[in-house]
């Protein structure tokens, strides 16, 4: 289902004649250049606006949460790091809801 919107987007904008970097150049700019929306009828525009400015990176502070996120000795066993933990989290979850999906369930 996603990947036919998303090859229904791509072809919709090609018959707009309006590529993605064309687009990408207008949102790059404020916000009354950007192209008008259309609407359904009855639905009001909330217009979210420019993003605020990227905050700078702190080189030191960035490797030292690289450094944490891969130190297994934050464990409570001292063997598995945080990258790991999480994605054994995760993958739990997934084969959870698939034998939901698949049983109907829990």
């Amino acid at each position: 289902m996603l990947i036919v919107s998303a090859v229904g987007a791509s072809w919709w904008f090609l018959s707009l004649g309006t590529s993605g970097s064309h687009l990408r150049s207008l949102y790059a700019t404020q916000p009354e250049n950007w192209p008008q929306p259309t609407l359904d009828a009855g639905v009001e525009l909330d217009e979210l606006g420019s993003l605020p400015p990227a905050q700078s990176v702190d080189d030191e502070l960035a490797d030292l949460g690289k450094h944490l996120f891969f130190d297994p000795r934050l464990s409570k066993s001292g063997r598995f790091p945080v990258h790991l933990v999480m994605i054994r989290n995760w993958l739990g979850r997934m084969v959870g809801v698939l034998l939901l999906v698949m049983t109907g369930t829990r």
